[in-house]
């Protein structure tokens, strides 16, 4: 079974644009792009000088694409958060392993 034949969901990518115009105008999420993905609960831990910075609550297997930490992933209606750094699984520029944390709705 190949890689490829694993990736059953598709993550839409959005990233935040600076607001512009006059005052009182907010930030926007703009999809930027698409890709295939799978998602797995996980549960996983940040650490900043000896504290927990974030809580991860999946992983995200996905090809190779341009993603920043600032973006977020939505995958079947529900957004992540990306969590840094975005890994290159294998190190070989195959795929990446990102770990994300559900966003309140």
């Amino acid at each position: 079974m190949s890689f490829e034949s694993r990736l059953d969901k598709t993550a839409n990518i959005l990233r935040k644009t600076p607001a512009t115009g006059a005052w009182g105008s907010v930030d926007s999420l703009d999809k930027i792009g698409e890709v295939l993905c799978r998602i797995q609960s996980s549960s996983g831990r940040e650490y900043t000088n000896g504290k927990i910075r974030t809580e991860a609550t999946h992983m995200v297997f996905m090809d190779k694409t341009d993603l920043l930490t600032s973006d977020i992933l939505e995958i079947e209606g529900t957004r992540y958060e990306v969590i840094p750094p975005i890994s290159d699984a294998g190190g070989a520029g195959h795929h990446l392993q990102v770990w994300v944390k559900e966003r309140d709705a």
